[in-house]
C-alpha cells in the first residue's frame, strides 16, 4: 500500500502521483495531490496575490503570517 503519510512538502507533487500511480495502476485513471502550506511560509509572491483575494473576500483578517519561531533557518 502506498503511505500518504510519509509525503512531505519535500517530496513533490509529481513523486507523490507517480506511487500512487504504480501502486494502484490498473485502477486509478487520474490521481489529484493538494498540498497545503502556511500563509506564512509562502514565497512574498504568493504571499501579496493571497492577500489580495483574501481583502477581495473581505476575509484578510483569516490570514496569519509566520511566527517569528516558525521561520525555518538555512
Amino acid at each position: 500500500m502506498f503511505d500518504m503519510t510519509t509525503c512531505h512538502a519535500g517530496l513533490s507533487r509529481s513523486d507523490a502521483v507517480y506511487g500512487i500511480h504504480n501502486q494502484f495502476d490498473e485502477s486509478v485513471v487520474i490521481a489529484r495531490v493538494f498540498l497545503t502550506v502556511p500563509y506564512g511560509e509562502l514565497p512574498n509572491a504568493n504571499q501579496e496575490f493571497v492577500k489580495k483575494l483574501a481583502e477581495s473576500a473581505d476575509v484578510e483578517s483569516e490570514l496569519k503570517p509566520a511566527k517569528k519561531n516558525d521561520i525555518k533557518q538555512t
